[in-house]
């Protein structure tokens, strides 16, 4: 929103493209411009998110791993490691 000196207020939509990527039981789904968030779709977690991945810019791309995501940005791919723990997969 921007507001004038004249008392005026504009207010200006942002669209952003919906990046979704999956992997097994796991989805993650770019909710912000920098934030993606891992959600599981297994039977016993169904919609469940398991954590939130800042990144540092708006990405062109994302995939997901068995540990990383992936973000592309332009002609550049950075990893980010989701999983602090590897017990966190077993089950599902």
């Amino acid at each position: 929103m921007i507001s004038t000196m004249n008392g005026y207020v504009f207010g200006y939509m942002l669209s952003t493209n919906m990046l979704i990527t999956s992997y097994n039981e796991l989805v993650a789904v770019l909710g912000t411009l920098t934030e993606v968030t891992i959600l599981s779709c297994s039977s016993k977690k169904r919609g469940a998110a398991i954590t939130t991945v800042d990144l540092d810019n708006e990405p062109n791309a994302i995939a997901l791993g068995q540990y990383h995501l992936a973000a592309k940005f332009g002609n550049s791919v950075k990893f980010y490691r989701w999983v602090r723990e590897k017990t966190l997969l077993k089950g599902g």
